[in-house]
């Protein structure tokens, strides 16, 4: 049921956070709702995500790291426009 509500919900507030987590905590099992619109990540992006929210609640003392640093987006645009080119 939780799921429909936030299935219906949008996100039109100027100031509120553009993805929802909600946790369904139950006695024997528990979800997980990670909601955010298609402008936050794709569907490939969203696995990743989960995929990592996952991880930390499997492994809470894994320590977080910031991949910004590794990877320049200009760069790896301009890497990717190379590859683009040189098939043509």
């Amino acid at each position: 049921m939780q799921s429909k509500i936030e299935w219906g919900k949008l996100f039109d507030d100027k100031s509120a956070p553009l993805a929802r987590v909600v946790w369904l905590k139950d006695t024997d099992v528990s979800d997980l709702i990670l909601v955010c619109p298609h402008c936050i990540c794709d569907g490939t992006t969203f696995v990743t995500l989960m995929s990592e929210m996952l991880g930390l609640l499997d492994k809470p003392e894994k320590e977080l790291s910031s991949i910004c640093h590794l990877i320049l987006w200009r760069d790896c645009f301009r890497n990717h426009l190379k590859q683009v080119k040189a098939r043509f």
